[in-house]
């Protein structure tokens, strides 16, 4: 799996009230054949691996099938994004174990304590 960023900044000028900064954020994801494979297979393109509180308040649930797709954010508070990025991150790390542990999910294990 490849986890693509593009950040950008745009200066929005005023009329009245000078310039803001407006960070944006678009991630997407691009799955190998076999993990392409293995998210239909198990049906895991739409399960939520993570869900985001946005500064609007509602939620943004992330799942493989959005990301496959993509999603932008826009804010001025670069905080924010970098906080949707952290999160996003981990869901693909989520992912990843999920994806492997279905295609692994086979024999005994023996736990001594």
């Amino acid at each position: 799996m490849k986890l693509i960023l593009r950040r950008n900044q745009i200066e929005q000028k005023g009329l009245f009230f000078g310039s803001k900064i407006i960070y944006s954020l678009s991630i997407y994801v691009e799955l190998t054949n076999e993990e392409a494979e293995l998210a239909e297979k198990y049906k895991i393109n739409n399960e939520i691996l993570s869900s985001i509180k946005l500064t609007d308040g509602t939620i943004y649930d992330v799942t493989i099938g959005t990301l496959s797709r993509g999603v932008k954010f826009d804010s001025e508070d670069i905080a924010c994004l970098l906080q949707y990025e952290q999160d996003i991150k981990n869901a693909c790390a989520i992912f990843k174990i999920h994806i492997n542990t279905r295609k692994n999910y086979c024999g005994d294990e023996t736990i001594e304590y």
